[in-house]
């Protein structure tokens, strides 16, 4: 058993989760598992504390006004909770079937454990869990997952395109991937450069982002280096966000929007895309609102398999490393 896990220092019952959040309620039960003793906890004891039990609702649930349970009577709600239960677990069993080899829990006679055997695929779904959940976490590890992310997100697009050149355009720093530096201005005029296209921006507009800091919108871009004068090379323009909020999470896709990009760069052909820790699945492991995805959309099981083909990719690499090392020392 672990001196220190360093999920004992997080209280995961400090959110608010809508009924309809059916993916965050499974990401709750998995780091209730996570942070017991022994790596493993019934479903039903998890479920409760989240849901509020035959008590109506508790812990971190937070009802929504079309269904609100203080108006049901006892038997009602425990209906209304039955089914929640079964929701939740219904999400588990996709997920088992979802990630295979590469998810790091086992669910059988009611129990959810962490497996035994684990290898690298399954510390980097905890720290995919971990990261899609960091509004549990401290200021300073809110940042260092996010950075963490950026790079991993990165490692992961990376396979998309092999032969393209792929560069950080966040914050993020890894000496394996190549990455702008500077203000945003100083960001934008280098991507300008090397793709060659002229800037639009005015230059009162690049004035006022001169000397601040950020990505000016994108994590990650990619283009096909033709080496040559002419415009329209293929472009990849990509954000990478750790929000939980769904209406966050879709806003973000703006930043990458090719039409945002075409009125600063002239002759731009982009893709735009968005990378998310999130498992944003529902039961079926289809998207709970498919109309809200306008971009290409990598979710946390397409993270996963990308990673899996990468040869450059290093978790142990990252920061955050021996967070996730902790959390498997007592399976």
């Amino acid at each position: 058993m672990p001196t220190s896990n360093y999920l004992d220092t997080i209280q995961l019952d400090s959110a608010k989760l809508r009924r309809i959040d059916m993916h965050r309620h499974a990401d709750l039960v998995e780091l209730n598992c996570l942070q017991s003793p022994d790596r493993e906890i019934p479903l039903e004891d998890s479920l409760d504390e989240q849901l509020g039990g035959d008590e109506g609702v508790g812990g971190i649930y937070q009802h929504d006004s079309q269904s609100d349970l203080t108006e049901l009577n006892q038997a009602e709600k425990k209906d209304h909770i039955t089914l929640l239960h079964t929701d939740v677990q219904n999400h588990l069993n996709a997920r088992v079937q979802l990630f295979g080899d590469s998810y790091p829990f086992e669910i059988e006679r009611g129990y959810i454990r962490l497996k035994a055997a684990h290898d690298m695929k399954r510390k980097t779904y905890v720290f995919l869990l971990l990261a899609a959940n960091v509004c549990y976490l401290s200021r300073e590890d809110i940042q260092q997952f996010t950075k963490d992310f950026e790079i991993t997100a990165a490692f992961a697009l990376r396979e998309f395109f092999p032969h393209w050149t792929c560069r950080i355009f966040g914050t993020a720093s890894c000496e394996n991937l190549e990455g702008y530096e500077g203000t945003p201005r100083k960001k934008i005029e280098t991507f300008a450069q090397d793709v060659g296209l002229p800037l639009l921006i005015e230059e009162e507009e690049l004035r006022r982002i001169e000397s601040s800091s950020g990505d000016a919108g994108l994590d990650v871009v990619a283009w096909y280096p033709f080496n040559d004068e002419a415009p329209h090379t293929p472009v990849f323009l990509a954000q990478v966000g750790c929000t939980k909020d769904e209406k966050a999470m879709f806003s973000k896709q703006y930043s990458a929007y090719p039409s945002r990009w075409e009125r600063k760069l002239r002759g731009l052909s982009a893709i735009g895309c968005m990378v998310t820790p999130q498992c944003y699945r529902n039961a079926r492991n289809e998207w709970p609102s498919p109309s809200d995805v306008n971009s290409v959309f990598v979710d946390r099981a397409r993270v996963l398999r990308l990673l899996a083909q990468s040869a450059d990719f290093r978790l142990e690499s990252l920061k955050t490393y021996s967070m996730i090392e902790s959390i498997f020392a007592g399976a």
